[in-house]
C-alpha cells in the first residue's frame, strides 16, 4: 500500500474558488517532495459527509470547472 496525502474539500459551490484551487493545486503540485507522498483529493457534498477514499483523484487531475459544471446540471 502506498503513502499518500489527501486534502479534502467541502461544499465546492462557488465557480469564482476555481482560481484559487487552481493556483494552490499547481504549487502544491511544484513542490519537490510531492513524488514520495502523492497528494490526492476528495470533494465531499450534501447533508452527511462521507469519506470514500475510492472516489479520491490524483490532484494533478482535479479540474474545477468539470467538478463544479458536474454537480450543478
Amino acid at each position: 500500500m502506498r503513502d499518500y496525502i489527501l486534502f479534502v474539500l467541502a461544499n465546492l459551490s462557488l465557480p469564482r474558488k476555481s482560481k484559487i484551487i487552481e493556483n494552490e493545486k499547481n504549487a502544491i503540485l511544484e513542490n519537490p517532495s510531492v513524488g514520495k507522498y502523492p497528494p490526492r483529493l476528495l470533494c465531499v457534498d450534501g447533508d452527511e459527509y462521507r469519506l470514500d477514499l475510492c472516489k479520491s483523484v490524483a490532484l494533478q487531475d482535479f479540474n474545477y470547472a468539470e467538478f463544479y459544471d458536474e454537480k450543478h446540471r
